[in-house]
């Protein structure tokens, strides 16, 4: 054997070995969290995991799912925020992080790993978080587990519609060996991508090709088409997310390139009951960007009450409406929780009810620069445009960017959204362009209203990717809503609800970044009685 070989050898067996007390430490990490299972999925060749693990906790289990090319460090704020009332469980997978590398591993066989591992070792339901590729293995395990709650972190389950593979997963696929494995430039990229502190972490189980050999295979199996081997596995996966029962936070990096917020709307396309959280400032290791133990905890406070007897949390919300920097928890759905909901009059009527009630009155309803519009005028132009919505497939609880300037087409538009069952996200202009773009982004609309001329700006400026348009009027692929329909419309406007949400307001800006502020019919409907 040469010098060379047995320096490589030396090297190779030090790369191996799991870091020391000193260096768990100097990472935050308790190195008494470290520990090895043996993983014995059925009918497969059992596996060596190395774990996070903060023992027992009162309030169950969070299983932690890392992406490519990290592991289970890339869980540090939720394994340190989260204990002891959890006991949180960061896993390693199957040749990544400090595990066992025994050859390479196909999405459906990480899944019934990852199902192995919550059948071995915890018991009762279980909370799981996932990150960028660990979302598919999650939510491919949430199947056949008895899961309590999901927390997703900038992952995807699909390619969405109309969007090219990102650069940086196409340029490793075409590269992969000299990329992901020879080289380090894809660990390196990855660790790149936050801060400086936790670089040398990311890297370190890393450093040589031996030990990025999984790495490599994990982007090779990306599935990008129906051929490739794990595609059906990666569609079973998107199957669990839309069957998904139990409550699903997304909590988002909005700076990340890879899985940007186009997937973002995606997954919310597919549960639409999902709330959210989106981290402007944070980047794809949103995880380490961003203080996920803290958001998870505060939402799994709200979603799954403590026991009675269990002390109060830590991450207790004060109770009443809040202004957050993410879009408020269930902004979408046309059911928010009970936190949300607003003790309405008897004989509720949303503000929508004048239109109805006044239909046949000739008096003012509106006067301004661009003209008058009767009661009878306004309650006919807003019925046609919520038609036009519910027709074009608007649907109850969708959230609907107004880019529409003040007067009478706003009217029209903001009570055409509501009587169709939308959900206004409203910022003010003087944001300015970053200021919209954040604000617009963040709340994730589903639609967007305006005219030709803001829908040609929000094209420019990227207020709503993937969103789709409705136009006050003629618009290349938009709704027209003011266009005189052909027969009677078909079927009823929805019944809005004292608890539905009716608009996500954004504050003005002027004491930081625009926070969006929910409101509820009945909120809406008591000011309107106040007035």
């Amino acid at each position: 054997m040469g010098v060379s070989d047995a320096r490589r050898r030396r090297r190779d067996a030090a790369a191996d070995r799991a870091p020391d007390a000193a260096t768990w430490r100097r990472w935050g990490i308790d190195p008494a969290w470290s520990r090895r299972v043996r993983v014995e999925p059925p009918g497969a060749d059992p596996v060596d995991w190395h774990v996070l693990d903060t023992g027992p906790g009162p309030r169950g289990t969070i299983v932690c799912v890392h992406g490519n090319p990290t592991w289970g460090y890339v869980w540090r704020d939720a394994l340190t925020r989260l204990a002891p009332d959890w006991r949180v469980v960061a896993v390693d997978q199957t040749g990544m992080g400090w595990s066992e590398r025994p050859g390479p591993r196909r999405l459906a066989d990480r899944v019934a790993e990852l199902v192995a591992f919550c059948r071995q070792e915890t018991s009762g339901p279980i909370v799981l978080m996932a990150h960028d590729w660990g979302g598919p293995v999650a939510l491919g395990a949430a199947a056949e587990l008895d899961v309590a709650a999901v927390v997703l972190a900038n992952t995807g389950v699909a390619k969405p519609e109309g969007v090219a593979v990102p650069p940086l997963i196409a340029t490793a696929r075409r590269l992969v060996d000299l990329v992901c494995r020879r080289t380090p430039t894809f660990v390196a990229g990855t660790a790149a991508m936050t801060a400086r502190e936790h670089r040398e972490a990311l890297r370190d189980p890393y450093r040589t090709p031996e030990r990025r050999r999984a790495v490599a295979d994990f982007v090779a199996d990306i599935p990008l088409a129906p051929a490739d081997p794990s595609w059906a596995a990666l569609e079973r996966s998107a199957a669990s997310l839309a069957d998904l029962a139990a409550p699903l936070l997304l909590v988002w990096g909005g700076r990340d390139p890879v899985f940007h917020d186009r997937f973002l709307v995606d997954l919310l396309r597919r549960a639409p009951h999902a709330d959210v959280h989106r981290v402007p400032e944070a980047g794809h290791l949103v995880a380490l960007d961003a203080p996920i133990g803290e958001i998870a905890g505060a939402w799994l406070d709200r979603v799954l009450p403590a026991p009675v007897s269990s002390p109060p949390s830590a991450h207790d919300a004060p109770p009443g409406p809040t202004a957050t920097d993410d879009v408020p928890a269930g902004a979408g759905g046309a059911a928010p929780g009970p936190a949300d909901a607003v003790a309405a009059p008897a004989g509720f009527r949303p503000v929508t009810a004048a239109l109805v009630e006044r239909g046949d009155d000739d008096a003012p309803a509106y006067a301004g620069p661009d003209g008058t519009l009767t009661w009878r005028e306004l309650a006919e132009r807003t019925e046609r445009a919520a038609h036009h919505l519910v027709a074009a497939g608007l649907t109850p609880g969708d959230r609907v960017a107004l880019l529409v300037p003040p007067g009478a087409d706003l009217l029209v538009a903001a009570y055409g959204v509501w009587r169709a069952g939308g959900v206004l996200v409203v910022a003010d202009a003087g944001l300015g362009p970053v200021g919209l773009r954040r604000a617009a982004r963040g709340a994730t609309p589903d639609w967007a209203v305006g005219t030709a001329r803001t829908l040609v700006a929000a094209r420019v400026l990227g207020l709503a990717p993937g969103a789709r348009l409705a136009a006050m009027g003629r618009f290349p692929t938009a709704v027209d809503l003011t266009a005189v329909p052909v027969g009677a419309p078909a079927g009823p406007l929805p019944t809005l609800g004292p608890d539905h949400v009716a608009a996500i307001v954004h504050t003005s800006g002027a004491t930081g970044p625009a926070k969006p502020v929910r409101y509820v019919h009945g909120a809406l409907a008591a000011q309107r009685d106040v007035v």
